[in-house]
């Protein structure tokens, strides 16, 4: 089974995150954040208050449902639309081990109809190339991944995203990096 106990892992989320959190956002490592997150929370506003009859909300990618970010959701007075019985399906799925793949086990889910997933709508998912990367033209979440090919260098491309791993921080983040002291 190897890393499939690791993705099934992500079925868990709801076990596993303080029950005070009615709403919790998922992204797997290599998806990075290229613009303002607030988009991404106003695109799943309806979601979070209750609307429709989605269990979750994620991304639809290149014909299947991408595994690796959700926005899952807790709903006391309307148990019918907590993210609880899309994750139990897909958790199932994963179990039975087709080809150690999260995303063909969550379509399966899906298409059971014990998994009714909703698209991020907007736009604001993409897959970065290099033309893009120089450019410094981003969605709000990127996807890098070595399966798709078009990173074979990643760190070399997420320096030219970021910047060198000693200043990837400071710009990315927003956050001010102490001087060093001088040896004296």
């Amino acid at each position: 089974m190897g890393t499939i106990l690791y993705k099934y892992f992500k079925t868990k989320l709801l076990d596993v995150v303080p029950r005070r959190h009615r709403l919790l956002l998922y992204m797997d490592v290599d998806i990075l954040v290229g613009g303002p997150i607030a988009r991404v929370l106003a695109a799943v506003r309806p979601f979070a208050n209750g609307e429709g009859k989605a269990h979750v909300v994620g991304i639809a990618e290149r014909n299947h449902w991408h595994g690796g970010f959700a926005i899952l959701r807790r709903d006391a007075h309307d148990p019918a639309t907590t993210s609880a019985p899309c994750l139990e399906a897909w958790g199932r799925e994963i179990l039975k081990d087709h080809g150690n793949s999260d995303q063909v086990a969550l379509r399966r889910a899906v298409e059971s109809g014990s998994c009714v997933y909703a698209p991020l709508q907007g736009g604001l998912f993409g897959w970065p190339t290099g033309t893009s990367i120089r450019a410094r033209e981003y969605s709000v979440l990127n996807h890098f991944s070595a399966s798709d090919g078009v990173f074979r260098n990643s760190r070399r491309r997420l320096e030219t995203m970021f910047g060198s791993r000693r200043r990837r921080g400071r710009g990315t983040l927003g956050i001010a990096q102490p001087a060093r002291p001088r040896d004296t």
